[in-house]
């Protein structure tokens, strides 16, 4: 199997989200894991939709390091609204803001 150009995926990765004017959000419209978090095919392999658009707007991640979303919307592939953190960051970040789930 051919696999695309990094132009390619991106051009595809455009083409399927929705721009929310009020949040600034880029909402992946296209397939999404059972998790919530948008998928698309990068490399050869699924991928997360926001991995990928980091990679392609910002650049590669490190090995063991997350793409956290500020706006905490799993679908939202805007890399404006991403930053790079450990697991313990997305932790962190979960609890400052409330998400965490005791039960």
């Amino acid at each position: 199997m051919k696999q695309r150009s990094d132009d390619q995926v991106l051009k595809s990765l455009l083409s399927k989200i929705e721009r929310i004017p009020f949040s600034g959000c880029w909402l992946w419209t296209g397939s999404c894991m059972a998790n919530g978090y948008g998928q698309i095919g990068y490399k050869g392999k699924n991928a997360y939709a926001h991995r990928v658009s980091w990679i392609l707007h910002i650049g590669p991640i490190e090995p063991g390091m997350h793409v956290l979303h500020r706006c905490d919307v799993k679908n939202c592939v805007n890399p404006n609204h991403l930053f790079v953190g450990t697991a313990d960051d997305n932790m962190k970040d979960m609890i400052s803001k409330g998400r965490q789930n005791f039960n």
